[in-house]
């Protein structure tokens, strides 16, 4: 009794750092990664407290599948991270103009545009991040590869 109430709150535990890392995901890597994958943190451990209610000799195989892709799809998700976040995508730009730059404020499904010419990856969408900027009393526009991190400038706003 002792060791499943344990468990039980160590799975609780688990769960609720890969939800708050996922979350931090969410919140760094705005509209150019999927986190759909990260609805499976959510049902975790519903899933685990049922098998560990099961007394069948199957349930042990289902639970160490289960430990398993726990601990492997964080992995996968954390190496398919892009090479820069949004704020990574402002120093950027402020290296490449080396003087005072203001940034104006998007809402957050206007952060990114949408790109056709980039490389698939497993979770990254295809999408860059999108900048405006305030320099020398003028606006200019640039999206971001999130993961080559390569600068371009636009002619144009895109949500102008």
């Amino acid at each position: 009794m002792r060791r499943n109430r344990f468990i039980y709150i160590l799975i609780i535990i688990i769960t609720l750092i890969e939800l708050y890392w996922g979350y931090n995901v969410y919140i760094n890597y705005r509209g150019v990664y999927d986190i759909a994958f990260f609805s499976i943190f959510i049902l975790q451990p519903i899933w685990y407290i049922w098998l560990l209610k099961k007394e069948k000799p199957q349930s042990r195989f289902r639970i160490i599948v289960s430990v398993l892709l726990s601990i492997i799809l964080p992995i996968i998700i954390y190496f398919t991270l892009p090479n820069y976040t949004y704020d990574g995508g402002k120093d950027i730009i402020k290296d490449y103009f080396n003087e005072k730059v203001e940034f104006v404020h998007y809402s957050r499904d206007m952060d990114t545009i949408p790109v056709s010419n980039k490389p698939k990856n497993l979770f990254t969408k295809d999408r860059a991040y999108y900048y405006k900027i305030k320099l020398r009393n003028k606006y200019k526009y640039f999206i971001v590869n999130e993961q080559t991190g390569k600068l371009l400038e636009l002619e144009e706003g895109y949500w102008e």
